[in-house]
């Protein structure tokens, strides 16, 4: 009987827990930025799609090049002028590290 007891609870807690899994998974795709600057950085925000700099460049921002400058919104996701184009490939491999492609 304490067994069954037990099977039930764990089931039960899976369940809680898979809802809550769920449900933020639904908030991380609904909204439009994950992370803001306090304003004392380049970096404005990050979201799903896309990442914002203003005037950034290394060493906040990837490239041990001062002349490489991001200046704007770049989407990031399923972009092919970011996956092809060198002048973003440190930005692209920063926003999305080796694991993630």
């Amino acid at each position: 009987m304490a067994v069954q007891h037990l099977h039930s609870w764990l089931i039960f807690g899976t369940f809680i827990l898979c809802l809550i899994a769920a449900l933020l998974h639904i908030i991380a795709f609904a909204t439009s930025n994950w992370l803001v600057s306090d304003g004392n950085s380049p970096f404005v925000n990050l979201g799903w799609h896309e990442a914002c700099f203003d005037n950034c460049h290394f060493p906040y921002c990837p490239g041990g090049d001062r002349d490489i400058v991001y200046n704007s919104c770049y989407v990031w996701t399923f972009n092919e002028m970011i996956m092809i184009d060198e002048r973003f490939r440190e930005i692209k491999d920063w926003l999305m590290p080796g694991g993630i492609k």
